[in-house]
């Protein structure tokens, strides 16, 4: 299994006891379907080329990478739907993620990004379902649960904000979990370094939606890495 894919509707759909999950959301709209359709057809086209090595899982893996980093390079280019640059609801979904702690998840990193959100997640409490856990059993799955609790929690209050009362986040999603220290330093950088990618700002620690100025304001500390 690659335990990774942009899914309809559940949030996120793979669970793995004491693992890191990275997990990505975005608001409504901000992708249009004919976009979403083109990057779809590049991924089942990628997935139809031979793995180089033989490895068909890994052949997966990095494919999934690929196209999500085209969803992400998107968003950050095409920022029309900015409902997340209100700093009213970057605080709402920051204490948000900060709750989660009393849910038995720890948010280590993450980023708010104008349209969409990057975070970093683990599981504080000792798991008793199986790793191979369904991808569709969401009753069984506790991380499905959270998400889809603060996305209720926050997309109500988000519109009490802004006067309107249509759909806030997006049901499609992407979540992977994290398979080695590596993986996970680059992950961490990659959440740490989006809003500079983005042209949002110069350096990690001055984009104040983030764990990167969050922990730096706290002790100096410039990993971006809340623990």
């Amino acid at each position: 299994m690659t335990g990774e894919r942009f899914t309809r509707g559940r949030l996120p759909h793979w669970f793995v006891p004491d693992a890191f999950t990275f997990v990505t959301y975005r608001l409504a709209g901000t992708i249009p379907l004919s976009v979403i359709n083109e990057l779809e057809r590049k991924r089942e086209r990628l997935f139809a080329t031979p793995p180089r090595d033989g490895d068909l899982a890994a052949h997966r893996h990095r494919i999934n990478k690929i196209v999500f980093a085209d969803y992400d390079a998107y968003l950050d280019s095409h920022i029309t739907i900015d409902w997340l640059r209100n700093p009213d609801i970057a605080t709402l979904i920051r204490e948000s993620l900060h709750f989660m702690k009393q849910k038995n998840f720890f948010v280590h990193c993450y980023t708010i990004m104008p349209n969409h959100v990057h975070i970093l997640i683990r599981s504080l409490a000792k798991a008793t379902i199986p790793k191979t856990i369904a991808r569709r059993d969401a009753r069984r799955n506790p991380l499905t649960k959270l998400m889809q609790q603060h996305k209720s929690f926050t997309a109500r209050r988000a519109n009490a904000i802004l006067g309107r009362s249509n759909e806030f986040w997006q049901l499609e999603s992407y979540d992977h979990w994290v398979r080695d220290e590596r993986e996970l330093e680059n992950i961490v950088a990659y959440i740490n370094g989006n809003p500079v990618k983005a042209g949002l700002c110069v350096r990690a620690i001055d984009w104040q939606w983030s764990s990167a100025a969050e922990r730096f304001a706290l002790d100096g500390d410039m990993s971006g890495w809340l623990t």
